[in-house]
């Protein structure tokens, strides 16, 4: 009797212990406690009303997806709602996990995957800005670095080739007397390059809070940029930039909430925010479709086709062989990323928008 009462345990506890494993592989490995149980529950709630609200923003099904030509990418037409996609309390609401998952959790994982086309790795970072720190950029440190792009010194936060870049994609579009808007600066390097050009105004987009006295330079969080959109007081920009920010977007690493439409969202909002026939110049790393979770994005064709959505492809400085390379598909996976850089134009007429 004793011997099965003995047996009857070691199953029970085994039986338990491989639930319990089984149950953290499926869900992330910081899937182990009630709370955080409870966490990831209110995160499926969430993402049900971001699918909702997002409409065809947030489909990235093969079969749905409206191809209306071929550019460097396939060009797709996603009709929405510009309020809808500024809804402050579904798209900017804030985690509900005290960390990030180092893993995408089971029931998010066709959606950041593109139905299991793109690729995944996991290498996990937390590089979340507490509310009480912010950047300080004074008059005198942006006018530094106007003078030295002047003088033709590089100032990227990102080396001499992201600058050299970004310069020469900017050919293609036109900066005098803009009113541009910046996503996502930590540093003002494209600030500077912006009021350089001759930018009569420049608007910057950050997570954190960025103190700045320089007359040229407006800064927003997303809760400041939503409000001000809502209430009708934010200008209409004539172009838009980013440079390593997007695909940073809905993967929890910046203390973000988890969205895999994150970066869709966030090119949909900039969509909104410019005139039409006003530009978008967007640097983000390239390469064959990945996603290094929870760190970044990685940009091939799939991707970029629904990353593009209702933008025309004016300019890249893409090498193609970058999505089939083995040597940069190895450096890929294991975490590598090479960012290059590409001009759009909204254009109303062209997508019947």
């Amino acid at each position: 009797m004793q011997k099965k009462c003995l047996v009857a345990l070691l199953l029970f506890v085994t039986g338990t212990y491989f639930y319990s494993e089984v149950a953290r592989f499926v869900k992330g490995s910081n899937y182990s406690s009630s709370k955080e149980d409870l966490a990831l529950q209110a995160v499926q709630t969430r993402f049900q009303k971001v699918k909702a609200e997002c409409g065809q923003i947030c489909i990235t099904e093969q079969a749905k997806t409206n191809v209306i030509g071929k550019g460097w990418y396939n060009i797709v037409r996603k009709p929405f709602s510009c309020k809808k996609i500024f809804n402050y309390d579904v798209f900017d609401s804030s985690t509900e996990l005290e960390e990030s998952p180092h893993k995408i959790p089971a029931f998010l994982y066709d959606e950041f995957t593109y139905q299991g086309r793109v690729h995944v790795s996991n290498m996990f970072r937390n590089d979340e800005t507490p509310f009480s720190k912010y950047a300080d950029w004074n008059k005198d440190m942006v006018q530094n670095l106007v003078t030295k792009i002047r003088h033709g010194i590089p100032t990227s936060s990102y080396g001499a080739k992201a600058y050299s870049s970004l310069k020469l994609a900017m050919h293609h579009t036109k900066n005098t007397g803009a009113h541009v808007l910046v996503i996502g600066s930590q540093k003002p390097w494209v600030e500077a390059m912006l009021l350089e050009q001759g930018a009569s105004h420049v608007s910057t987009l950050d997570y954190s809070s960025i103190k700045c006295d320089h007359p040229q330079i407006t800064t927003y969080t997303p809760p400041e940029l939503t409000a001000a959109f809502l209430s009708g007081t934010l200008p209409v920009f004539d172009g838009v930039v980013s440079y390593s920010s997007i695909e940073h977007s809905g993967l929890g690493r910046y203390g973000d909430a988890l969205n895999p439409y994150g970066d869709l969202i966030a090119m949909a909002r900039a969509w909104c925010l410019v005139k039409d026939l006003g530009f978008a110049v967007v640097g983000v790393p390239t390469g064959p479709d990945h996603i290094t979770f929870n760190l970044h994005r990685v940009y091939g064709p799939l991707m970029y086709s629904h990353l593009f959505a209702n933008w025309q492809q004016v300019y890249t400085d893409t090498d193609i062989n970058l999505y089939v390379s083995e040597k940069h598909r190895k450096r890929t996976y294991g975490g590598g990323f090479f960012h290059t850089i590409h001009v759009l134009r909204k254009n109303r007429t062209f997508f019947a928008l």
